[in-house]
């Protein structure tokens, strides 16, 4: 359930983006595109204040499936555990996901945090984070909130 907090957050980032009348569509199930990147919002069930961030990072190719879980499993026993960053997966269709929290935004820095995120999924269908320096990743993973 949204907060009254929660709920104006959403209409402060829909008003800025000009994607007003997307506001209750938004609250009806959580999904919205930015930089062409899926995300899914969700309430944060700690605060009335905070998000739940879902991106969408994509699909593994097959050949390398087993390769990028086994990769999503190694970053997500690296991140800190007092942290709510985490790397998964869509039970249904496979898809990697990243989530976090993005606590007590504003509309500007939603739309920072989002923009981020996508980048990072962008860079995610490049290489599958496979080439890349788990501490390097960590901290890249970690500027979200």
């Amino acid at each position: 359930m949204w907060s009254t907090e929660q709920k104006k957050i959403l209409k402060d980032f829909c008003d800025l983006n000009g994607i007003a009348g997307l506001l209750e569509q938004i609250t009806e199930n959580g999904n919205l595109l930015c930089d062409q990147v899926a995300f899914t919002l969700m309430p944060s069930r700690q605060d009335t204040t905070s998000l739940r961030v879902f991106v969408q990072f994509g699909q593994p190719p097959a050949a390398q499936a087993v390769m990028v879980y086994r990769r999503l499993l190694e970053l997500n026993l690296l991140m800190p555990q007092e942290r709510y960053e985490r790397l998964g997966v869509e039970p249904e269709s496979g898809a990697v996901i990243f989530t976090y929290k993005l606590a007590y935004p504003t509309a500007e820095s939603m739309l920072a945090s989002l923009r981020h995120a996508a980048a990072h999924a962008r860079a995610w269908q490049l290489s599958y984070f496979l080439d890349d320096e788990p501490d390097s990743l960590l901290v890249a993973l970690g500027e979200y909130t």
